[in-house]
């Protein structure tokens, strides 16, 4: 049935996501160490892109909640807005890695 369909998508989505999302929290804490051991220039520059790239993947947990919590009817724009999240944290991550 296309509930049945809807269900599987929905759940095959959130396993993907959050396979993404484990390997990122992994090069979070890989790059947290970097940035320990960076000099103080480094650091003061990666600081702020750091604070923005914990601020994104907080913003994304809320989002993937929502995904849970989504409807069949709103599903569609609740798993556009993770996907769009997913991009933008992986593109800010590359920015603070550019750091080190």
């Amino acid at each position: 049935s296309v509930k049945e369909g809807y269900s599987e998508e929905k759940e095959e989505f959130q396993r993907k996501i959050k396979e993404k999302l484990d390997k990122f929290d992994k090069k979070m804490e890989e790059l947290e160490v970097k940035a320990k051991e960076a000099g103080s220039k480094t650091k003061a520059e990666a600081r702020e892109e750091m604070q923005e790239l914990k601020k994104k993947r907080s913003a994304l947990k809320e989002d993937m909640e929502k995904l849970e919590a989504s409807s069949k009817e709103t599903w569609a724009a609740v798993k556009g807005k993770v996907n769009d999240a997913m991009n933008d944290l992986e593109k800010t991550y590359d920015k603070v890695r550019s750091y080190f």
